[in-house]
């Protein structure tokens, strides 16, 4: 797990047991959050309106959007107050959810990542979905992560959205049921700010504590923090020109294998040429590439086919070709269709002895 998480963890479990010791009503006024207001979707023009507050859930009755207009039997007094945390709930068939694996390296920016790989997760890019994402599992050996990915297309989300806003609801966040604690699908510049009575309490209280711990903890830590200075600084001393020499010694050894590497690899590594003749031969006459990329034995199409679907047989069908898949889904362009294929070309040595005579 990533240290910054689970750091993230401990706070929230800390901070909730801080909170667990305050009255009910002085809670609610330094942590809206813990009494939210759920708006839950029923269809596109109706909402549920209920309020949960230590497990325990209350109904407020319903409100119908308008054409900017809120009806309904609901009280809306309340989900208009400058404190009021307002959570729209989506039912779980409105949203595409999906779980993948990652480098654990990725925990790090997990939700710009996943931003990135958003057009191969999804049928969406980015910029089409409202969506949040969290570390689900961490596998040590493999050095891998799963992540949870819940997205909901934007052109779905935003009528609904504008029509609350119209109607002086400010919303908070947006989840969906049977969602992860703290999900929030709305990005963090449509998110509004706390009220000021919510955070002037929370500065008070959280100041307090602060100064509590910082007298309690301050002389023993200095003590320990001038003992670790001095014994640093004898172990740096001693340290510095060892790490040195090793950099050095490790560099000039990747240095040396990766210049050895070269030739031979340039050697195994088909030529455009050899591409060019093999794909030519092996491919119909209804297909017409228009962009071809070879590096380093990663081959990509990009053309137009009368079936496109067919190709990877084709390919398939030579011992050269491996792992033929397409990189984007094929679309339709008149009687054809584009497409863009990836493969592994991986030719024989004697397929590049024949083409070369």
């Amino acid at each position: 797990m990533n240290p910054r998480d689970g750091l993230r963890i401990h706070y929230r479990h800390w901070r909730q047991g801080l909170l667990a010791c305050l009255p009910p009503a002085l809670r609610r006024v330094a942590d809206p959050r813990t009494t939210p207001w759920l708006l839950e979707v029923i269809d596109a023009h109706q909402l549920r309106v209920a309020q949960e507050f230590d497990e325990e859930r209350t109904s407020h009755g319903t409100l119908i959007l308008d054409d900017g207009k809120l009806k309904g039997n609901a009280n809306q007094k309340p989900l208009r107050s400058a404190n009021a945390v307002l959570i729209l709930r989506l039912p779980a068939e409105k949203v595409l959810r999906k779980r993948t694996t990652l480098p654990a390296a990725a925990a790090e920016n997990l939700h710009q990542v996943i931003g990135f790989e958003m057009d191969r997760l999804t049928p969406f890019n980015a910029g089409q979905v409202y969506y949040d994402c969290r570390v689900a599992d961490v596998d040590e050996g493999s050095g891998e992560i799963a992540v949870d990915l819940v997205a909901v297309p934007r052109n779905r989300l935003d009528p609904l959205l504008h029509n609350l806003a119209r109607g002086n609801l400010r919303i908070a966040g947006v989840d969906c049921e049977g969602g992860w604690e703290e999900m929030n699908l709305l990005p963090l510049g449509q998110r509004p700010k706390r009220g000021g009575l919510a955070l002037l309490v929370n500065l008070l209280l959280w100041g307090g504590i602060l100064a509590l711990l910082a007298t309690a903890l301050a002389i023993p830590l200095w003590q320990k923090r001038q003992l670790a200075i001095e014994l640093e600084a004898r172990a740096n001393q001693s340290q510095a020109e060892v790490q040195t020499v090793t950099r050095l010694r490790d560099e000039i050894a990747e240095t040396r294998e990766m210049l050895n590497r070269i030739p031979q690899r340039r050697e195994q590594l088909p030529t455009a040429i050899d591409t060019l003749n093999k794909l030519t031969a092996l491919l119909p006459d209804d297909t017409w590439i228009q962009q071809l990329e070879l590096r380093e034995g990663k081959l990509e199409l990009r053309g137009l086919s009368r079936q496109a679907t067919a190709l990877i047989q084709t390919l398939e069908s030579q011992p050269e070709f491996h792992d033929v898949a397409f990189r984007s889904p094929v679309l339709q362009a008149g009687g054809e269709e584009r497409f863009h294929l990836a493969a592994e070309w991986l030719p024989q040595e004697s397929n590049l002895m024949s083409s070369g005579e």
